[in-house]
């Protein structure tokens, strides 16, 4: 068993989830087939500590892209940039959590949903592009470059096979530094001029 994320109990359906017992025991929480209310969870009216089985983490990442994937169509018929960029952010935390090919198919799902015609019609990926941002976390820094490269997907009118490979490459250009440990990532860069004077 491992612990399961708190950001996707809401979007488990097809996963069971589990409370731990005593010692190595862990006793059903919630069967697989139905959902946590999203009210529970909100208001902390779920246990602290829930677990999954361990080959359920891929499935469980995908389910929460799905519900993540729905929201976006739904942000994009009402036109709110904003809520469809903190839906992007949301599904690539959630795929970086676990960046393996099963996971990253809902990060393709997104990328379809993305150069759909509503983008196209709308100008979503130009709105994604004005919305800034203080925080230039690599899960920000990928969601614009994303947005940058479809932008010129679309401006040099590639085809629609050309448009998601570049999107998707965008979108995960930087999917290995989930692998270097946070204090390399942080540590103080000292950056030499290269001409000499």
């Amino acid at each position: 068993m491992i612990p399961a994320r708190r950001s996707q109990l809401p979007f488990y359906k097809t996963i069971p989830l589990f409370i731990r017992g005593k010692g190595d025991e862990y006793i059903l929480y919630k069967p697989a087939g139905i959902t946590i209310q999203d009210m529970r969870v909100e208001e902390n009216r779920v246990p602290l500590a829930l677990f999954i089985r361990k080959e359920d983490k891929i499935k469980g990442v995908q389910e929460t892209q799905e519900a993540f994937n729905l929201q976006i169509i739904t942000y994009m018929k009402a036109a709110e940039p904003a809520r469809i960029k903190e839906t992007v952010v949301s599904i690539v935390e959630e795929t970086l959590s676990e960046p393996r090919s099963g996971s990253l198919e809902g990060v393709s799902g997104t990328i379809d949903i993305l150069i759909s015609d509503y983008a196209k019609e709308s100008q979503i990926v130009a709105h994604l592009l004005s919305i800034s941002s203080s925080d230039y976390s690599t899960v920000i820094h990928s969601i614009n470059v994303m947005a940058f490269a479809l932008g010129f997907a679309f401006h040099s009118k590639l085809n629609y096979s050309d448009t998601k490979a570049l999107g998707l490459s965008a979108l995960l250009h930087d999917t290995g530094k989930t692998k270097i440990p946070p204090d390399i990532l942080k540590a103080p860069r000292n950056h030499r001029n290269s001409h000499s004077t």
